[in-house]
């Protein structure tokens, strides 16, 4: 899969920008506050409908527009697909080959994008939200039936929680415990089996960055381990009265790393958080590109200001192999001279404006 075309209009301070993408390594520099970063937001913003670093639409827009328009154009192995994202403050419009599409995850399942930036580095240490997040891109395209079932799980979820917000009698909070608890335990399923094969990639790669550096991971499926979800269902359902909400389940689920049998939170530096993460992340590639076949779009922002010489070499070198396409912002592109010449295009960008290097 290569994004080669990508048209970006009246995002952030880039007012009408059009770029042509190589097969392997983009580099975007110029100075802070030129709109590097802002084409980065494009391309996430067109795989998944949002950006990686604003919740708010309106903040996406260029000042004194109403509205901001991403169009990309990709081949793989079943073609050529023309995508385009419309986005004002208040409502979104999806085309994907022409025909208007309601879901982001139909780009998404044609641009699988994966980005590290500096907000990436709390993956281990944030919110077990972010590592659910983490799990579920993964099972998205390792298991195409997935996307169908955390549908109905979560159609189920609103259900049973509105009938406990009401008060329905509990022949009404009943009825939706066999199918969520059915939907809930395959979706641990996916999500336990995906993890085993990051966690078998990943300890290889951080060796390579500091072979001392060994992490222990435990799943955790969002309800007692020792008992099926049914019967926790059942077990909770008083105190889901009370709350309101259905506390047991994979709505609670992600996974815990512990450094020296210790949580990572309370033992680890930034610097070795960082590179945990990377390692995480470059091993999310792997088993990408062995399940699905193909290669994704990995986007790279000012990375090379978050690690010293020596890691950032070895992080080229593994992306390097990795055989992805990659879009990365720098303030000093003289950093990516190990990435050969031929296999890499250059693009400097000043005040919104971006102009390809010869």
């Amino acid at each position: 899969m290569i994004l080669e075309q990508l048209s970006i209009s009246s995002l952030r301070n880039l007012r009408a920008v059009d770029l042509s993408l190589g097969p392997r390594f983009n580099v975007l520099y110029g100075d802070n506050g030129a709109g590097k970063t802002s084409v980065l937001e494009a391309i996430h913003l067109l795989s998944h409908g949002r950006s990686f670093k604003s919740r708010n639409p309106a903040h996406l827009i260029r000042r004194g527009e109403s509205e901001l328009l991403i169009r990309g154009q990709l081949t793989d192995a079943d073609g050529r697909w023309r995508m385009a994202v419309l986005r004002s403050a208040e409502q979104m419009r999806l085309r994907l080959n022409g025909r208007d599409i309601s879901r982001p995850s139909e780009i998404a399942a044609r641009l699988p994008v994966l980005v590290i930036h500096p907000g990436s580095f709390g993956l281990l240490v944030g919110s077990r939200g972010e590592r659910r997040a983490f799990l579920d891109w993964g099972v998205f395209y390792q298991q195409p039936a997935f996307r169908g079932l955390w549908r109905r799980f979560n159609k189920l979820l609103k259900q049973r929680n509105a009938a406990l917000r009401e008060g329905l009698p509990a022949r009404w909070v009943d009825c939706w415990d066999g199918p969520l608890a059915e939907a809930g335990e395959e979706i641990g399923r996916l999500r336990r089996a995906y993890l085993a094969s990051v966690v078998e990639l990943a300890p290889a790669i951080l060796g390579r960055f500091d072979p001392a550096l060994e992490l222990s991971i435990r799943y955790l499926s969002g309800w007692a381990a020792d008992k099926p979800l049914l019967t926790q269902l059942q077990e909770m359902k008083p105190s889901d009265r009370a709350r309101g909400f259905t506390q047991a389940g994979p709505q609670r689920g992600g996974f815990s790393v512990q450094l020296d049998g210790q949580p990572i939170a309370e033992v680890a530096s930034r610097g070795q958080l960082k590179l945990a993460t990377i390692a995480f992340k470059l091993a999310q590639i792997e088993v990408f590109s062995r399940s699905v076949g193909r290669g994704c779009l990995l986007l790279l922002d000012d990375l090379d200001a978050e690690l010293d010489q020596r890691n950032f070499s070895i992080f080229l070198e593994l992306v390097g192999s990795l055989g992805v396409q990659v879009v990365s912002t720098t303030l000093h592109p003289e950093k990516f001279d190990r990435w050969k010449a031929e296999e890499k295009r250059l693009f400097h960008v000043e005040h919104g404006e971006i102009e390809a290097v010869v």
